[in-house]
This record gives C-alpha cells, structure tokens and sequence, in this order.
C-alpha cells in the first residue's frame, strides 16, 4: 500500500494494523505513522534479516511476529488446499508456500485481532486476504483490494478470487472499466481512487541542486526520463523517438532507473550514434531535482495504472509528454490539456509531441495545480469513505 495513505488515514484518527508481506523496506519503515501496530508474517529467518530495518521505527510502533505452526513449505500447501476445497487443483497461490504461508498468518491475525476491516494492496496481498476469509470463514469481515496496474487485471489467481471482495479501488476510472469488462464485476463495487502522489515534502526536494552535469549546463536542452529499464516503460521506442531530435543544438536525453534491459538500449543507443547525447546513470534518490530543472519529461509505457512519475514532473513544473497508454495517462493530463499524446509505440508520434511541449511556453505553476489535484489528503478522504462503505456492506454475525 502506498506509504502515503497510511499517513493521511491516520491523521484522520484511525488505528492501523501493517502487515508487510516480505521483508520491509527503510523507506517503508520510516513512513509508518507512529501510531501503527506492525506485524511481521514470516517464519524465524525472515525475521532475522528484518532485525534492523525494525530498529528505524519510531519508539511508538508496537511490532508482533505472526507465523503458522507449519513451516514447510509442503505441510504449509496441503493445509491450506485442505481448507479450501472448492477451489481448483492447479490454483498456483496454493503451489506457493510463501503465498500459503501468508494466507495462514493473516488467518492467525484475523483470529486473534478481530479486525473491523482488511486493504489489501498488490496481487500478493490480496490473493493471501481473501484466502485467509475463506480459512477463518468470517463472512462478516469487509476486505477492500486495491488494484494498481494492468497485470493485476490479468492475473489468473486474482480471476479466481476478486469477485470475493467486498469492494475494489482502482488507481484510474479506465482501470474500473477494464475491470468490470474483463472480470465481469459489477461497476457499483468499484471506486476509482487516485494515489496519493503530491506531498508537502516534494517541493523542498525539487529545489535540491541536481546531481548531473547536463542540468548545470547552460545552453543544453535536458529531455527526461525515468522508470525501471523493462520493455513496459518502452524505452527504445523513446530513444527513437529522441533520435529524431537529436539534431537540434543542445539536446540531450537523461534516463533515471536501472533494469534487465539496460544492455539492449545501451547497443540502441550505439546504434542510433547518439553516445554522448544519451546518458543513463542508474537509480536517482532524488529525482525531483531533475525534474524541476529538466526541459521536457516523457513517459513512453506501453501500459501503466497511474503513472506518479507523470505526477511528480508535473508538481516539480516541468512540462511532459506521454505516451496514450493504459489507463491512467489520458486521466492525469485530462486528455492532453496539461501534456501532449501520442500512441503506444509510435516513436514518430512520440518525436512530434515531444517537439510541441518543447515549442510550447509552459505555465508551470499551472502544472504545479494540477498535480496537486493528487494529494494525499484527497485519497484519503476518499479511502475513508470506501472503508465506511465496506463496513456498512458486511453482513451482520
């Protein structure tokens, strides 16, 4: 679940109970509100390598350890397959011991917590939620799934699972489309709710001074990029794309992230002759900086569930392009107001509208309102009220 959400729906007052489903990160640790109780869901190992990651939490932060009594991991499918028998034989959760594992711990924190409602965000979390309703037979306890992007819509586990939900929150109102078309999910049990990407914090670090020479430089013109380097955020049709406009003076193209493609743009990047225009230095703490000091931002996913990094380039000011992927590019520049579209790999395409945001006179503190449109104290409110929602749905005991 997003760090932020956890903030805004405890400064609404409400207690909350983390159930991380691997090993937390410190980033994730530090976010949690103060007043949150963490439970950890693994066997004794994991535990172990969490140990210091834990010590970062507030003082405040009550942690518990959860665990099945089995812990191998072919007791840990039988059982679960056990209880579950209406489901099918080649369900894949119940040939994962980590995902079984989890649905029994969840189990146990049900059990013993007795939780008035269970989010449950990323394919992982949600196929474990609603295994464990199913172990504990509690059909009074509301869970509310949250779906982030469109392999969450094509997985086969949560083809079996989701019409269980009480409710279902999409990150875009393409994506609830999708659902209810694809998995046949009555519209009304869907509510789009926007992540909660602009943050008070954002503003500070955008002013930051950029770590890369190209930003310091007068006279170039900085396109950028950034994202994991996997054929879905489609770089290589970005750098075709930039390859058409290489030629003007100044140009240059950053990518920020890291991935298994990097070999295969690197040689691109050689094949097209654009070494020493392109640069691509790996993961960036702080991409904001470059953002707010950046000509153009481009996006060229061929699929997303709401791109934040669209978001934050817009709340740093700095004009974008995008691909017109799903779902949620058209949503975040109401249909190419705030940027300009162009089609999922047509580098052409994409080469023209980055040309017109580059001939364009941005209005950035236009931009800046728009992104704020994504606030965390919008989503929250909004997730309060699906909460709400959920509970007033859940049958009675």
């Amino acid at each position: 679940m997003n760090n932020n959400k956890f903030l805004g729906l405890a400064a609404r007052g409400h207690s909350l109970d983390v159930l991380p489903l691997s090993v937390p990160g410190t980033h994730l640790l530090e976010a949690f509100p103060g007043s949150a109780r963490v439970f950890t869901l693994t066997t004794k190992i994991w535990r172990r390598r969490q140990l210091r990651n834990l010590r970062r939490l507030p003082d405040s932060v009550c942690v518990s350890h959860l665990g099945p009594r089995w812990t191998d991991g072919r007791i840990v499918r039988f059982r679960v397959a056990a209880a579950l028998k209406r489901l099918r034989k080649d369900f894949s959760p119940l040939k994962s011991k980590n995902v079984a594992r989890a649905a029994l711990s969840v189990a146990q924190y049900i059990r013993r917590e007795n939780p008035e409602v269970i989010l449950a965000s990323h394919p992982p979390s949600v196929i474990s939620a609603l295994l464990a309703k199913r172990l504990v037979g509690k059909e009074a306890l509301p869970v509310i799934c949250v779906l982030h992007s469109m392999g969450d819509i094509n997985s086969h586990e949560l083809t079996l699972l989701l019409p269980e939900a009480t409710h279902i929150v999409t990150v875009s109102h393409a994506m609830a489309d999708m659902v209810t078309s694809q998995m046949s999910i009555p519209r009304q049990r869907i509510t789009p709710i926007y992540n909660p990407v602009f943050t008070p914090e954002l503003e500070s670090l955008a002013s930051a001074t950029p770590a890369h020479p190209w930003l310091r430089k007068k006279g170039l013109s900085v396109i950028l990029a950034a994202g994991q380097l996997h054929k879905v955020k489609d770089h290589s049709t970005l750098l075709r794309a930039f390859a058409r406009l290489a030629g003007r003076p100044g140009m240059r193209l950053v990518i920020l992230g890291e991935g298994p493609e990097r070999a295969s743009l690197e040689a691109l990047v050689r094949e097209l002759g654009l070494e020493g225009k392109v640069d691509m230095p790996g993961w960036e703490p702080n991409p904001f900086a470059f953002m707010s000091r950046a000509r153009l931002f481009v996006l060229s996913s061929r699929s997303e569930g709401l791109s934040g990094v669209l978001i934050q380039a817009l709340a740093c000011g700095c004009p974008v392009a995008s691909t017109d992927c799903p779902t949620g590019s058209r949503e975040i520049l109401e249909d190419g107001r705030w940027g300009a579209l162009a089609p999922v790999g047509d580098d052409a395409a994409l080469a023209k509208a980055m040309e017109e945001a580059l001939e364009a006179r941005p209005d950035r503190d236009a931009l800046r309102r728009r992104a704020s449109f994504f606030s965390v104290e919008r989503a929250a409110e909004q997730y309060e009220k699906v909460l709400l929602k959920g509970l007033s749905l859940a049958p009675g005991p």
